[in-house]
């Protein structure tokens, strides 16, 4: 894209590139042209100066421009004939029960739609970085180690969200859950911003899962009320062994059955997780464990994404599996995430079903 962009680019216009790229891929960027700026996030203050800012980047916030007007969904990724046909089924259903639910359970679990791209979500970034050191993520070495948002930032931001009449917030963040200020934590500073509005609908993106695993108990009036009502939890593979090659938490069944949990109580919260497919060293039997994690958590959504390796990081010198093994795995997971999906949607109609008879008794 930057080579196709630098080609097309007019003379008298610079071409820059800021953020994760020029840490991870300088000198990719450089052999397109030595012309070609680059600013990596230790530096974007030199925005301030090729712009001549008036107003200094460091002086603004992250939602500086929240009504942002997405599209919903990725635009890249077309939705299939059989989807489409799937939709109109749930929309049919949707007006015979006089619910949205059903809409909403098939968007939530169909891929390339995210909660986060509808336009009515105000994002308040609390953190940046991450604190963990997965031997595969090259977005640690570009963002680099874990810092919070000061709580008094956050909640003005809160506040302006309240003022402009959104109902939604999405806190952002490559790793939430280690938000932290004094003795508070991430719980805490969610009930904080409730009570600038009880009303307040809270998204979550991105918590470890051992972070949900430790503030469950403290977490679940948040989720059984709905007023935590989306969050994404990675758990990335469900064998031990993999894990511990991926340097993540390996004892993965405690997260588990906190979804199980969840499930079985009907809290009101989109749950979404990612899923890696194909990590060096991965058996047939780590990947049914991994399916088996899926099955038994039933979340609304997954993101799974082929192994890929990453110049810098420690996974990189790892042997990577066959093409043919890895794209074998990858069509078999999509294949059962779509019997998920349609599987969660039925469940979704049966349960409004019941419901209307309950009603009416």
């Amino acid at each position: 894209m930057v080579k196709r962009l630098y080609n097309e680019n007019k003379n008298h216009a610079k071409v820059i590139v800021t953020g994760c790229i020029p840490s991870i891929a300088s000198q990719r960027i450089q052999d397109i042209s030595k012309d070609i700026i680059q600013l990596d996030n230790e530096h974007m203050s030199g925005l301030d100066d090729l712009f001549g800012s008036k107003i200094k980047l460091s002086d603004v916030t992250f939602n500086v421009n929240p009504k942002r007007h997405h599209s919903f969904g990725d635009p890249q990724i077309k939705i299939t004939d059989e989807e489409l046909l799937d939709l109109d089924f749930a929309s049919k259903m949707g007006e015979l029960l006089e619910s949205d639910k059903v809409v909403n359970q098939f968007n939530y679990s169909t891929r390339g739609r995210h909660l986060w791209q509808e336009n009515d979500l105000f994002e308040i970034r609390v953190s940046y970085g991450c604190t963990g050191k997965c031997s595969y993520c090259a977005t640690k070495l570009a963002i680099g180690d874990f810092k919070s948002v000061n709580e008094e930032i956050i909640l003005k931001q809160a506040l302006l969200a309240k003022k402009l009449g959104y109902k939604r917030i999405m806190l952002m963040g490559d790793e939430i859950g280690a938000w932290h200020e004094y003795d508070k934590n991430i719980v805490d500073l969610v009930d904080d911003i409730l009570k600038i509005d009880p009303d307040f609908k809270i998204g979550i993106r991105y918590i470890q899962p051992e972070i949900i695993v430790k503030n469950y108990e403290r977490f679940k009036h948040l989720f059984e009320n709905g007023s935590v009502c989306y969050f994404c939890s990675a758990f990335q593979s469900g064998s031990e062994k993999i894990l511990k090659l991926m340097n993540r938490n390996p004892n993965i069944e405690l997260f588990i059955k906190c979804m199980e949990d969840m499930e079985k109580n009907h809290y009101p919260v989109i749950r979404h997780t990612q899923v890696i497919v194909g990590f060096p060293g991965e058996s047939d039997l780590d990947f049914l464990k991994t399916i088996k994690c899926l099955q038994r958590a039933s979340f609304d959504h997954v993101t799974i994404s082929a192994y890929s390796r990453r110049e810098g990081t420690k996974a990189y010198t790892l042997l990577p599996l066959d093409d043919d093994i890895i794209n074998y795995r990858m069509d078999f997971i999509n294949e059962w995430l779509k019997l998920n999906r349609n599987s969660k949607i039925y469940c979704t109609v049966r349960d409004e079903v019941n419901a209307k008879k309950l009603i009416k008794k």
